[in-house]
C-alpha cells in the first residue's frame, strides 16, 4: 500500500526523488468540464467526451536513508500507486475505474439490458456517462486528505476494505454469492477490537434460545439464570456479534437521511441489526456450504436496498453496497491520525521480497546468539554440512561463532541447556577437515560430551550423520520421537531440519521396532516416514518392502545427504535382530 507513503509523511522532511506516473482507466463518470482536479497525491482530468479518467499520481522517495547515505531506490513502477489511486476514487465516487475496458463496457451495460438472472444492476456503480458534481469532487478530495492522515494500521484497514467494495462491485456483474460476501467481509475486517454489549436473552437466537431453555427445565431460577449469562457472554465474543456492532457504531443518522433519499426501499434502524444478523450468516453458508445467493436479494429485488425473506426485512446487494461505503467512511473518519514511529516504510514497498538468506552468507560472522537459540543453530549447521557433503555449494567457516560457541558451552550450568551447543560443536569437528578445528577442540568434546547420552532430537540427529548407534531403549526412543511430532505440529520448536532428517527419525524408529519383533509397529513408524519426506521414491520403496514382511540393510546417514535409501548392492539384504540402527559407517573425515 505505496499511496500513503508517496506523501513522503515518513521521511522525516528530507529531500526526495519525485517520480510522476499516469495512466488513463476507463470509467462511466462524465465532467462537465475538462479541468485538471487536484488530489494530494496527484490529479486527476476526465475526458471531454467520457468514459476516461487520466490519473497522475506523483512517487515520492528519500534521496537519504537515515544514517546519511544515498538510497538505491529512486521509484516504484508506479502500478501499485496508480491502482490505489483508482480505487479510492472509484470507491469515493461509487462509480467504475478500470484499466480493462471491455470490462467496463460490459459493466456500464448491466444497467442497459441483458438477463437479469446473470448480472446483478447496482444503481449508481454501474450508470452509465453519470455526471460527477462539484460537490462530489469536493467530498473526494476530503476523502483523500482523511485517509492519507490516519495512523499507518488504520489507514491499511482502510485501504484493504475500500479495495474489497471496489472488487465486490466489480464482481457483482458475474458472481452476486461472492460480490455479496466481499462486501460483508469488508465490513468485518474493520471490526476488530470493537466492544459488543450484552445482548438479552429475547435477543438471542430463538432456536437455540429454545434448545437451552429445554434443557435448563426444572432447575433453580438461580442456576438457569447463571447458564443463560454464561451463554450470553460466548455469545458476545463471537465474530458475527462484534461485526453487527461494529456496523451500527458507525452508522450514523445521515445513512437514514441524506443519503438515503435517492435510496429504493432504504433499510430502517430498527431493522437494521436482523439485517446484518442475516448478512453475515449469508455470507457464512456462501462461504462454507457453497451455497449460491439467494435470488431474492439479487434479482427480484432490482436496485431496492431492502427486500423480504422469511417475513423480515433484509439488505440486497445494493442495500449492503450503500452501507459498507457509508460505513467505511464513518471508520475514516473517526479513525486516529498521525504518523506512527514505529512504521517501517521500506518493508511496504511494492516489489520488496523477503526471504531468509542462506546460512553461507551470513554464518562466519555469527557471534551475537544466546545460548537459548542453539537449536536453530545446530539446525542451520546440519542442514549446511549435509547440504556441502551432498556436494551443493560450500559449508561456511565458522571460526568465529564456533569461538562464542566455546564461551556458552562454558557459562551453561544444565546439561539441557548445553546438548545443541556441543553436538553443534560436535557436528563440526566430525566433518570438517582438520585445519578448520578449533585448537582444543577435542578437549571441549570430551569435558561435555556425555550430554548426548540422554534422549535427545540432536543427539539422535547427530547420531544418524555420523552413522553411530544411539544407547536408548525403544521406548526411550519413541517418546523422543512422539515429543518432536507434537513439536512439528504445534509449530513449537526452533530446530529446523530436512524433511529426510525427520523421516530418519522414524526410520529409526522402525527398526527399533523391527528387532523387537514388531511389525505391525515398525511398518507405521515407516510410513510416518513417508509422510515427512512426501514423494521419495526411494522411501515409498521402503514402504513397500517393510509392508511384504522384508526391511533391507538402509544408510541413514546417506539418505539424510542424498535423499535416497536404496541402493541395488542392498535392496535383497536384510536388517539382523541386532542390527541397530541398522546403518552403515560412513567416514565422514574422507567426504569433507
Amino acid at each position: 500500500m505505496v499511496l500513503q507513503i508517496s506523501t513522503g509523511m515518513y521521511f522525516d522532511g528530507g529531500t526526495v526523488w519525485e517520480t510522476s506516473h499516469r495512466r488513463v482507466f476507463h470509467t462511466n463518470l462524465l465532467r462537465g468540464r475538462a479541468d485538471d482536479i487536484d488530489l494530494p497525491v496527484g490529479t486527476l482530468q476526465f475526458a471531454s467526451r467520457g468514459e476516461a479518467v487520466a490519473i497522475t499520481a506523483v512517487d515520492r522517495l528519500p534521496k537519504k536513508n537515515r544514517d546519511g547515505s544515498d538510497t538505491f531506490h529512486i521509484a516504484t513502477g508506479g502500478e501499485e500507486l496508480l491502482a490505489d489511486v483508482a480505487d479510492v476514487v472509484a470507491f469515493g465516487l461509487d462509480a467504475l475505474v478500470l484499466e480493462n475496458y471491455d470490462l467496463a463496457r460490459q459493466l456500464m451495460g448491466a444497467n442497459q439490458g441483458g438477463s437479469p438472472r446473470q448480472r446483478a444492476r447496482l444503481r449508481r456503480t454501474f450508470t452509465p456517462q453519470r455526471f460527477v458534481t462539484d460537490e462530489e469532487i469536493t467530498d473526494l478530495v476530503e476523502l483523500f486528505t482523511q485517509l492519507l492522515a490516519l495512523q499507518r494500521q488504520h489507514f491499511e484497514q482502510a485501504m484493504r476494505a475500500i479495495r474489497r467494495v471496489v472488487d465486490a462491485a466489480i464482481l457483482a456483474d458475474t458472481d452476486v454469492t461472492l460480490a455479496y460476501s466481499l462486501y460483508v467481509a469488508a465490513l468485518e475486517s474493520l471490526s476488530a477490537g470493537t466492544e459488543v454489549p450484552t445482548p438479552a436473552w429475547d435477543d438471542y437466537d430463538r432456536y437455540r434460545r429454545q434448545v437451552i431453555d429445554a434443557a435448563v427445565v426444572g432447575l433453580p431460577d438461580t442456576r438457569v439464570d447463571e447458564i443463560r449469562a454464561a451463554v450470553l457472554s460466548i455469545d458476545q465474543l463471537s465474530l458475527r456479534r462484534r461485526f453487527q456492532a461494529f456496523v451500527i457504531e458507525h452508522t450514523e443518522s445521515s445513512f437514514y437521511r441524506n443519503e438515503a433519499k435517492d435510496a429504493d426501499r432504504p433499510i430502517r434502524a430498527v431493522e437494521l441489526p436482523r439485517a446484518l444478523d442475516f448478512a453475515y450468516q449469508t455470507r457464512s453458508t456462501s462461504l462454507h456450504e457453497m451455497r449460491e445467493l439467494s435470488p431474492e436479494l439479487w434479482v427480484i429485488a432490482g436496485t431496492a436496498d431492502t427486500t423480504r425473506v422469511d417475513g423480515r426485512w433484509v439488505l440486497t446487494l445494493e442495500g449492503l453496497n450503500r452501507l459498507s461505503r457509508h460505513v467505511i467512511r464513518r471508520f475514516i473518519n473517526r479513525a486516529p491520525t498521525g504518523i506512527d514511529v514505529d512504521f517501517d516504510w521500506n518493508s511496504a514497498l511494492p516489489g520488496v521480497v523477503r526471504m531468509e538468506l542462506d546460512p553461507t552468507m551470513w554464518l562466519h560472522g555469527y557471534t551475537d546468539f544466546h545460548a537459548s537459540e542453539g537449536p536453530r543453530l545446530f539446525g542451520i549447521t546440519l542442514t549446511m554440512l549435509s547440504s556441502a557433503l551432498a556436494g551443493h555449494g560450500q559449508a561456511a567457516d565458522m571460526q568465529l561463532p564456533l569461538t562464542h560457541l566455546e564461551r556458552l558451552l562454558a557459562g551453561q550450568a544444565h546439561s539441557a541447556a548445553r546438548v545443541p551447543l556441543i553436538a553443534t560443536y560436535l557436528l563440526w569437528h566430525r566433518v570438517t577437515p582438520q585445519e578448520k578445528h578449533r585448537p582444543d577442540a577435542e578437549k571441549i568434546i570430551d569435558s561435555y560430551i556425555d550430554d548426548l547420552d540422554n534422549p535427545s532430537t540432536p543427539a539422535l540427529a547427530l547420531g544418524i550423520l555420523l552413522s553411530e548407534k544411539h544407547p536408548w531403549t525403544t521406548e526411550q526412543l519413541d517418546n523422543l520421537i512422539q515429543t518432536r511430532t507434537t513439536e512439528l505440529s504445534r509449530r513449537r520448536t526452533t530446530l529446523e531440519l530436512p524433511n529426510a532428517m525427520d523421516a530418519a527419525f522414524q526410520l529409526t524408529l522402525a527398526l527399533a521396532r523391527w528387532a523387537d519383533k514388531d511389525f505391525a509397529g515398525a511398518t507405521k513408524a515407516v510410513a510416518a516416514a513417508v509422510d515427512l519426506d512426501p514423494g521419495n521414491e526411494s522411501l515409498i520403496a521402503i514402504e513397500a518392502m517393510v509392508q511384504c514382511g522384508t526391511f533391507p540393510l538402509i544408510d541413514l546417514s546417506q539418505y539424510v545427504i542424498s535423499g535416497s535409501l536404496v541402493s541395488p548392492e542392498i535392496v535383497d539384504d536384510q536388517v539382523d535382530d541386532g542390527d541397530i540402527p541398522g546403518t552403515i559407517s560412513m567416514p565422514f573425515e574422507s567426504r569433507a
